[in-house]
């Protein structure tokens, strides 16, 4: 490709629910770093309305009801963010109503975003960005979602369905002789609810059980992989860099540090497609960086922001799920209790607070130039009106963020170095 150096920015996760302090100094930092990419992507775990009339709260969500004021998007925009992700296990908190004043927030913003649609073929389109230096795709999708959650193919005698790209798995559960024996029983006594499958597993809703080990095996669903496949190969045909982003809550054996064997094998898939990097987040944590093929995958940046805290509405639902609060009670009163008893979604969490940046650069060629990681302070001992922000990490918290994603890197074989408040990818 006859490009000049593409640079780009990732952050991880924006759950975002308060407008941000333009004019505070670690705003202007951030945006200032920010800013000197060509391209710079977030991911936005929230939906974006007002409490419409016609905006309804499910049943269930992603943890807590999120949802932000659109407006929350210049804030976004004037960080330095020109890229969005969409699709999380919060896209449907507020059903498909939701989903669809966000996709309205998003184009009334005049952003380039991915991940979410009217339909399937909305959600699972790549969408592009012209920079000086190049044009970028972007494909977004989500590997942890609820039933209601994906969008609906359209067809000639029927419209799609809005809501998120997906790709699905399976999990199978390895367990002993004796227990697979009497799951098999199990399924001769109750045959509706206990199936037998052809190839010898037990299934029980959407969990498969088969005889051996306690291990437990995920596999990503081959149609979905397929389309993932045209999505990236179609972008590779029109566009000079391919960004993939990826929101996954899917872990390697209880390890929130590592991702699922499917995730790493759908990573390098993804690459061996064409992508020309692979962006995570969703565990709310840092994890490593891994090197494929000369390209980038990042299986989680963490929290870029994370302001669940200062959700002022939600429903019912909400209040009963962690204690039974009466009708008087408000969320404020919900996000006391659950720092009280251990933090229930994380809010005492030291790893949810601290998170990188990540900067990398692809030369006139696609190939990998350059690629460092800053890290983040989201300040979890603030005020609440500041907790969840970030802010340039220093001192201690620097090193000691910056000496876990090394060692978590290493894992993977990818050797950084740290150079004073920055790691650094040794090419």
């Amino acid at each position: 490709m006859d490009t000049a150096n593409i640079r780009c920015c990732a952050a991880g996760d924006a759950l975002l629910i308060d407008r941000l302090a333009r004019g505070n100094a670690q705003m202007k930092e951030i945006s200032e770093r920010i800013r000197a990419n060509d391209i710079a992507l977030v991911n936005v775990e929230a939906t974006l309305h007002r409490c419409e009339p016609d905006v309804y709260p499910s049943r269930s969500s992603g943890g807590d009801w999120v949802f932000a004021d659109p407006a929350v998007l210049d804030d976004l925009k004037w960080l330095g963010f020109n890229l969005f992700s969409a699709p999380n296990n919060h896209s449907l908190d507020w059903l498909h109503t939701g989903v669809v004043r966000t996709i309205e927030a998003f184009q009334r913003a005049g952003v380039v975003y991915a991940g979410i649609g009217m339909d399937l073929a909305e959600a699972e389109a790549p969408r592009y960005l012209s920079t000086p230096n190049g044009r970028v795709a972007i494909v977004a999708l989500n590997l942890s979602y609820e039933d209601w959650h994906p969008a609906g193919e359209q067809r000639r005698d029927c419209q799609g369905r809005p809501g998120i790209n997906y790709v699905g798995h399976q999990k199978t559960l390895g367990v002993p002789a004796g227990t697979y024996a009497a799951l098999c029983k199990l399924s001769e006594a109750y045959p509706e609810q206990v199936a037998r499958e052809g190839d010898g597993r037990v299934r029980i809703g959407s969990l498969f059980f088969e005889e051996g080990g306690t291990q437990i095996r995920t596999e990503a669903d081959e149609g979905d992989v397929a389309r993932l496949r045209r999505s990236i190969e179609r972008a590779r045909r029109q566009a000079d860099v391919v960004l993939v982003s990826v929101h996954s809550h899917e872990n390697r054996d209880g390890d929130r540090n590592l991702p699922a064997a499917f995730e790493e094998a759908l990573a390098h898939a993804c690459i061996d497609f064409g992508a020309s990097a692979y962006i995570g987040h969703g565990p709310h944590v840092v994890r490593g960086i891994e090197i494929y093929h000369g390209r980038p995958i990042f299986y989680s940046l963490g929290n870029f922001i994370y302001q669940c805290e200062l959700i002022e509405r939600s429903p019912a639902e909400f209040y009963r799920k962690f204690a039974p609060f009466g009708p008087d009670a408000c969320t404020a009163d919900v996000f006391d209790y659950r720092e009280q008893n251990g933090g229930i979604l994380g809010e005492n969490d030291p790893d949810y607070f601290c998170s990188v940046l990540a900067e990398f650069a692809f030369d006139g060629d696609g190939n990998l130039s350059a690629l460092s990681a800053r890290p983040l302070d989201l300040r979890l001992t603030a005020p609440r009106s500041l907790k969840g922000t970030p802010a340039m990490a220093e001192g201690s918290l620097a090193g000691n963020v910056l000496d876990d994603l090394i060692a978590k890197s290493a894992a993977f074989g990818t050797k950084l170095v740290r150079q004073g408040n920055i790691a650094v990818l040794q090419l």
